[in-house]
C-alpha cells in the first residue's frame, strides 16, 4: 500500500511555523445571486455590484502591506459570474503590473452562468485564474439544495480545466441521508478534491446525528473496500493538529491575514461579517474587538478539548446563528466528534497495510493515543 494516503491524512499542523503566510483578500464583486440555495447564509442580498476603481484600490492596498509570503485574491458574491466583466477587467489589469508578491486569483461559483465566451476566456487563462465549483452531489441532491440547477452546470469543464481545484459539496438536512452516494457521484465524475461540510443552517436534530454516523460509516467502507484514493475532506483531519499540545481558540485568520471588501469599498473581517450575510446591528457587537486576540473567540466549553486545534468552527457563523462569536451550536460539536472517530478508524485500517513495521506501529500508536484521549473526554 503506498504511503500517499497517510501523507494526505497527516497534513500540516495548523501552527507549523514553516507554513507560508498568505494574505487573503475577498472581493464581493456582487451582492446578487441567480440561485436560492436552501442553506444560504447570505440573507441580505441586493443588486449592488463593485466597480473597477473599488476593486483596484482594495488590491493595491493589500499589495502595499508587508509581512506576507503571498496573496490570495478571491472574487466572491453572491454569484461572482454575474460580475464577469469586472473579474475579466481586474484580472487583465493586474496581469500587466509588476507585483512584488506571488499571488493567485480565484472565483467561487455555482457554475450555472458559465457561457461559451466565459469558458473561452477562463480556458485561455486557466493557469492564472481558477474557478471553484459548488455542487452538492448527484442530480437529486443538487436540485434539492440548489434551485433545480443540476442541468445548468458543465461538470466536465470544471474537472478538465482545473483538475487540482476542489468541488465544494454542502450537506443540508435534506441531502444528508444520501451523503455517501453524493460523494461517490463526484468521485466517479473524476473530482480529486471534494470539500464536504455540513451546512450552517437551522433544523439539525439528534436524528440527523444518527444519519451522519450511518452515512460516514458507509462512506468510510466505500473507500476501504474499493481501494480508491480518499479525495473527500471528511476524512483528512490532520493527526499532527490533534496531537499538538497547542490549542487554537480562533480557527481562521479573519480580521488578520484575511479581509473582505464589500461592493462599496467597506472592509470587513471576512465575508460572513459583511452586510450580505448579517445585519449591521449584529456586526456592531464585534466590529471594535481585537481580531488578533484569540481569547475573544474562546468558547469556554471547548477550552480543554483535544480537538480545538482542528475543529472547523466559524466565528462568523457563531455570531449569526448563535448570537456571539464564542457561542457554538452543540450539534456541530457532536457531529465533528463522530467524524473524527470515523476518520481515525479509517486511518487505523489504512495503517495496517503499511509494509514498514516501524512506520506502521508508530502511526497506529499515535492514532490509538488520540482515540484514548477522546474517550477520556
Amino acid at each position: 500500500m503506498p504511503n500517499k494516503k497517510i501523507v494526505d491524512i497527516k497534513g500540516t499542523c495548523l501552527s507549523d511555523p514553516r507554513s507560508p503566510k498568505i494574505r487573503t483578500l475577498m472581493l464581493l464583486v456582487t451582492n446578487s445571486c441567480n440561485l436560492n440555495c436552501v442553506y444560504c447564509y447570505e440573507s441580505h442580498k441586493t443588486s449592488h455590484k463593485m466597480d473597477f476603481d473599488s476593486a483596484k484600490r482594495a488590491i493595491l492596498d493589500v499589495f502595499n502591506e508587508t509581512g506576507f509570503d503571498g496573496v490570495s485574491i478571491q472574487f466572491m458574491g453572491g454569484e461572482p459570474l454575474l460580475a464577469f466583466p469586472l473579474i475579466k477587467d481586474v484580472s487583465e489589469w493586474l496581469w500587466t503590473k509588476n507585483i512584488k508578491y506571488p499571488y493567485s486569483l480565484f472565483a467561487a461559483t455555482n457554475g450555472t452562468l458559465l457561457n461559451e465566451d466565459m469558458k473561452g476566456w477562463f480556458t485561455a487563462n486557466k493557469h492564472r485564474i481558477s474557478l471553484g465549483l459548488s455542487f452538492d452531489g448527484d442530480v437529486s441532491a443538487q436540485n434539492t439544495n440548489r434551485s433545480n440547477s443540476a442541468s445548468l452546470v458543465d461538470l466536465d469543464y470544471f474537472r478538465d480545466t482545473w483538475p487540482e481545484s476542489s468541488v465544494k459539496m454542502t450537506i443540508s438536512t435534506d441531502s444528508l441521508k444520501n451523503l455517501c452516494n453524493n460523494v461517490v457521484f463526484l468521485e466517479e465524475k473524476g473530482f480529486t478534491r471534494i470539500k464536504t461540510d455540513l451546512a450552517y443552517m437551522q433544523g439539525w436534530t439528534k436524528q440527523h446525528l444518527v444519519l451522519w454516523n450511518e452515512q460516514l460509516s458507509l462512506l468510510k467502507n466505500y473507500y476501504l473496500d474499493s481501494g480508491r484514493d480518499m479525495h473527500c475532506s471528511l476524512f483528512n483531519t490532520p493527526i499532527d493538529a490533534i496531537l499538538s499540545e497547542e490549542r487554537h481558540a480562533k480557527r481562521c485568520s479573519c480580521g488578520e491575514e484575511m479581509s473582505c471588501v464589500d461592493w462599496d469599498g467597506t472592509i470587513y473581517p471576512c465575508q460572513m461579517f459583511a452586510p450580505i450575510s448579517m445585519d449591521s446591528a449584529m456586526y456592531n457587537k464585534v466590529k471594535d474587538i481585537d481580531f488578533a486576540d484569540a481569547e475573544n473567540f474562546q468558547v469556554q466549553e471547548c477550552r480543554d478539548c483535544v480537538l480545538q486545534s482542528c475543529c472547523p468552527g466559524c466565528a462568523g457563523c457563531n455570531l449569526k446563528f448563535n448570537g456571539a462569536i464564542n457561542r457554538i451550536n452543540p450539534f456541530y460539536c457532536k457531529a465533528f466528534m463522530i467524524q473524527i472517530f470515523h476518520t481515525l478508524d479509517y486511518q487505523l485500517k489504512v495503517a495496517e497495510k503499511i509494509e514498514n513495521e516501524i512506520e506502521r506501529e508508530n502511526l497506529k500508536h499515535d492514532i490509538n493515543k488520540i482515540i484514548r484521549s477522546l474517550k477520556l473526554n
